[in-house]
């Protein structure tokens, strides 16, 4: 019998590149007439060992470039695609997975997938939810051997959904660990005539054992890296307490850190404080659409805020439909984590990660980073606001000292509005600043000190009106963090001075008794 060798180069589209598969065509000579016929498969061990030991040296080589992977892995789609190069090394692995089972959910997420023959990304799915032959590996524990005829007869007896189309020869074999199934390795091939052996099987189950203590290793490096970072954002709160930074800063300096952290996921971060005394949320720190922005304070009233504040629990939407569920929109997140900051058990504040593009963008493991990270910001965060208000106290003493020390060196009233003004510049820093002191004999409002642009001004006296005339009616304080201008037209507020309303402002009104007079 003569024999002929040839290769036959498989144009897949996978990341791992063009592979070779050899086939052996061979002249068969039918015992039954005089005819022959050409038979075409995959290479066969060969009856001498040979091709065996090169295998067995291939597979040794193999399981070393995997344990070195998993050693220098920074990121994990990384190590997957060095899995996938791997692999493809052994065997045909033109199409590759790398399936994961979260087993407290159930929940199946196809960490990486290389197929140009799928339309779509694969979501994250419940184990027993329309079941592809992925999850049957998954359920059953149990490595399935596929040709297009038990694919077909399959899905026609309802075991299994079929995802994508049909391929000519599907491998699937499970990973596990000492608790079990928690992963899947598949290969398949859309070559016609192409066909798996047992023997590369035998290859995937064995190299999948070695791959599944490499994930596990390549899981916990990664796991610590994660805790590096938290540790990370933590310390630097410490550190702007240490330089003594202002609280927003801090804010500021937290949130381009977990920014960092998320720059593949998320496209919007934020965190969000609720105050139960005015039922109002503030947003210290607002990123989306590629800048930091403002968000004005405003009423928790939309049923994800409202169930965030009562359940005190993390909210994970993974789609459209769940998003919309709670009152949001698809153009506000099509996917989005909202984990909770908690002191004494209440809601004291949310961070915010959110996916504007895409569904299933985000995963348990990211939950559960979060999750931690918001406990370990929670304390940092509430020392750093009660860094804060000790702050502010100290600067309330200075001031209060230096009316008694005015008083007790005998000044005038003007001198000592001047030194309670120049002290409150001080401490506030703005470059506006006045004093307002109502009259109620001559209904006029006088302004006993005044700064424009940085330099003393002298305004002359007037019917109190706009803002001010709104504080000396009501005693209320107002603050205008955005829009100043905008939101003074309800006020019918006009300048005094210059020509542009300021960024951000706001009134305070001055009392003696029950009485405002300033």
């Amino acid at each position: 019998m003569a024999k002929k060798s040839s290769t036959v180069r498989n144009a897949g589209k996978g990341s791992a590149g063009k592979q070779k598969a050899r086939v052996e065509t061979r002249q068969v000579k039918i015992q039954k007439g005089t005819k022959s016929g050409t038979v075409r498969r995959a290479t066969q061990p060969a009856a001498t060992g040979q091709i065996d030991i090169k295998r067995q040296l291939k597979i040794q080589k193999a399981l070393y470039e995997i344990a070195d992977a998993a050693s220098a892995v920074k990121d994990m789609q990384s190590f997957y695609k060095k899995l996938h190069k791997i692999v493809g090394k052994l065997m045909y692995a033109e199409t590759f997975f790398v399936t994961l089972l979260e087993p407290s959910t159930q929940i199946v997420t196809y960490e990486f997938v290389a197929d140009a023959t799928l339309p779509d990304p694969i979501h994250p799915q419940k184990l027993n939810e329309e079941p592809g032959f992925t999850e049957y590996v998954l359920s059953t524990g149990k490595s399935l051997h596929a040709s297009r005829e038990i694919q077909k007869n399959m899905v026609k007896q309802g075991r299994v959904k079929l995802y994508g189309k049909f391929s000519e020869d599907w491998i699937g074999v499970p990973l596990k660990s000492g608790t079990g199934t928690f992963g899947a390795l598949v290969v398949q091939s859309f070559e016609k005539d192409f066909r798996y052996s047992d023997e590369d099987v035998t290859v995937l189950e064995f190299v999948a054992q070695h791959i599944a203590t490499a994930l596990t290793r390549a899981r916990a490096i990664e796991a610590e890296r994660q805790r590096a970072a938290e540790l990370a954002i933590v310390n630097s709160i410490q550190q702007g307490l240490a330089a003594q930074l202002d609280i927003q800063s801090i804010y500021d300096l937290v949130g381009e850190k977990i920014r960092e952290m998320f720059k593949e996921q998320a496209q919007t971060v934020f965190f969000a404080f609720y105050d139960p005394a005015t039922d109002l949320t503030q947003f210290p720190y607002n990123y989306q659409n590629g800048k930091v922005s403002q968000i004005k304070d405003w009423k928790p009233d939309i049923p994800i805020a409202r169930r965030q504040i009562e359940s005190r629990e993390t909210i994970f939407v993974r789609t459209v439909a769940e998003v919309e569920q709670y009152g949001m929109t698809s153009a506000y997140a099509r996917s989005a984590i909202f984990v909770p900051f908690l002191r004494g058990g209440e809601l004291h504040g949310v961070l915010g990660v959110l996916n504007t593009e895409r569904e299933f963008a985000f995963t348990e493991s990211h939950v559960r980073l979060l999750e931690t990270l918001a406990n370990s910001m929670s304390v940092a965060l509430q020392n750093a606001q009660s860094f804060k208000a000790e702050q502010e106290r100290v600067a309330e003493l200075q001031i209060i000292n230096s009316i008694q020390q005015g008083l007790a060196a005998e000044l005038d009233f003007q001198s000592i509005v001047d030194l309670v003004g120049d002290k409150l510049r001080e401490i506030i820093a703005a470059d506006n600043f006045g004093i307002l002191l109502y009259d109620p004999k001559s209904t006029l409002a006088n302004y006993p000190y005044a700064v424009f642009q940085g330099k003393r001004i002298t305004l002359p006296a007037d019917s109190p009106g706009g803002i001010s005339g709104h504080v000396l009616k009501t005693g209320q304080t107002l603050v205008f963090n955005r829009d100043f201008a905008e939101q003074s037209k309800q006020y019918n507020s006009t300048l005094m001075v210059g020509q542009e309303f300021p960024k951000s402002g706001f009134y305070i009104p001055i009392k003696a008794g029950n009485n405002v007079i300033g």
